[in-house]
């Protein structure tokens, strides 16, 4: 067992923290302290951090994902409670790739993954094809998971192409 911070760091916690270094492209054999410092955004956070994970094994992950100009961004914001997404309102969207947000919430560390949007029009920055398979690529590689998915659409009726969306991301990943 090791000692960072004030925290000591069990196996359980040791291993989680190594899943993250592979995510972060790190040598397996970098100390916690060095992922920990690579990892957090704000390196006050790392007692809270470590005492959460050896509680409950995890950091909270909520994606958000949906059509583009639905609102995934402003979501993020809300959730967060402060504006850390940028938000736009052109005819094209604005989030290019996969943004995580780490955010202290009740002495508890949340990641808040903003996705880009489907259903770009073929003028897009991102075509709906690509974007459906950077979404597929980037959820089948994250070994931790989400603790929440949020699939966010825009107020109204409920479109075909949301339907679509939906089906297949029910039927791809989450079977």
């Amino acid at each position: 067992m090791a000692v960072v911070a004030s925290v000591v760091i069990d196996t359980l916690t040791e291993q989680f923290l190594h899943s993250i270094a592979k995510e972060l492209g790190m040598e397996s054999e970098t100390s916690a302290m060095n992922i920990l410092r690579t990892y957090l955004e704000n390196r006050n956070n790392i007692d809270m951090v470590l005492k959460q994970i050896g509680r409950k094994g995890s950091v909270n992950r909520i994606l958000v994902i949906g059509q583009t100009g639905a609102g995934k961004s402003s979501l993020v914001n809300l959730l967060a409670a402060k504006k850390v997404a940028t938000v736009c309102d052109g005819a094209n969207g604005c989030t290019f790739k996969f943004e995580t947000y780490q955010v202290d919430y009740n002495g508890e560390l949340f990641e808040l993954i903003d996705t880009v949007g489907l259903n770009e029009g073929s003028k897009g920055t991102v075509k709906p094809k690509d974007a459906m398979k950077m979404l597929i690529k980037f959820i089948k590689g994250n070994k931790r998971g989400f603790s929440c998915i949020l699939f966010v659409m825009p107020k109204g009726r409920i479109t075909e192409s949301f339907e679509k969306n939906h089906m297949l991301f029910c039927r791809t990943l989450l079977i």
